[in-house]
């Protein structure tokens, strides 16, 4: 994703993105594997010209901590990502791997996924990126392919700050939109991997998708990978400036709704009950688990599940029949004597 110190870069990108002009350059179809490693430049306006390079590595080598930073050249906004591998935590690494592992099918597959590495791969989002701009999906035009960081045209302001700024009626109206469009995304037969919307920016009246360093879909059904991306989605938006509880609470269904309405395909809905099943822990340790504090506050983390959960359950549960008792016959009549 991109990040830079967390809410200072997307405050550059929200103050940048009005000097911005102009309309996204799409990729022209390629194969994902004829891109080489390296001086890789997209076909359009855009080149990644000596004096460009030298750049972005200097903002690179200026800022070592940071993933990801935003430079300006002759009138144009870019993003330099590094994207050497990072171990990643192992809190987060267990949590990756059993995702694949739910999602596999077979002992091979199951396999393959206990040892996944799931550390940030650049050559595999690269290939992620070029394959989706083939196919329609607007996602950011890679400018050059170093050999420690990706250059990215620029794709406007993340969708979590925007929401922030808008009123209730009108991020209620862009969220259902955007519902819509991971369905269609998911009609079209892809998906996103890290479908949040801090991963979704807006730029010249269109909506991109960014942050395809996730290689865990190689292992899993189309199916199980799309559920994830819509539970990525919901669960983004649950207790995040401005919607409270008693917002997502109210908001989520009518999203999971719409999604589900767009793109009503069983092995995607088969694959929600499936992750739900293994989410739907008691709710009392979820309860007695959010009363934990980390610096006097409650970890939203544990409080979202708990609204997902609620969410899925009264969805995708499956509902009681309706079993009406029938009427006991009345005992015949007896004739007096």
């Amino acid at each position: 994703m991109y990040k830079s110190s967390g809410a200072r870069f997307y405050k550059r990108l929200a103050l940048s993105a009005e000097a911005m002009n102009g309309e996204m350059v799409m990729h022209s179809p390629v194969q994902i594997g004829s891109i080489p490693r390296a001086g890789f430049g997209c076909p359009g306006r855009l080149s990644a010209t000596a004096e460009l390079l030298a750049r972005a590595e200097a903002a690179l080598a200026a800022t070592p901590r940071q993933r990801t930073q935003l430079i300006e050249h002759e009138g144009e906004c870019f993003v330099v990502k590094r994207v050497k591998p990072r171990p990643r935590h192992m809190v987060q690494s267990w949590f990756w791997r059993w995702r694949v592992v739910l999602g596999a099918k077979t002992t091979s597959q199951e396999a393959q996924a206990r040892s996944l590495p799931v550390a940030p791969n650049s050559a595999y989002e690269a290939r992620r990126l070029t394959a989706l701009a083939a196919a329609g999906v607007r996602v950011p035009r890679i400018v050059h392919i170093g050999s420690e960081y990706l250059l990215l045209e620029y794709c406007g302001t993340s969708i979590a700050m925007l929401v922030r700024g808008w009123s209730a009626d009108t991020w209620r109206h862009e969220l259902q939109r955007l519902a819509e469009q991971l369905a269609a995304l998911h009609r079209s037969g892809q998906w996103h991997g890290a479908a949040q919307l801090k991963n979704l920016t807006r730029h010249g009246g269109n909506d991109y998708r960014i942050d395809f360093e996730e290689n865990f879909g190689e292992l899993l059904p189309l199916a199980m990978v799309q559920a994830i991306d819509v539970l990525l989605f919901l669960n983004s938006m649950s207790l995040r400036e401005p919607i409270d509880e008693a917002e997502a609470r109210s908001l989520l269904p009518m999203l999971l709704d719409c999604y589900l309405t767009a793109n009503p395909d069983p092995r995607v809905q088969r694959a929600l009950a499936r992750l739900l099943a293994w989410a739907d822990l008691p709710t009392g340790l979820l309860a007695l688990a959010m009363r934990w504090r980390k610096s006097g506050r409650r970890r939203n983390g544990l409080a979202r599940l708990v609204i997902l959960v609620d969410v899925l359950a009264a969805r995708l549960s499956p509902k009681p029949p309706d079993v009406k008792l029938a009427t006991p016959a009345a005992p015949p009549r007896r004739h007096a004597p």
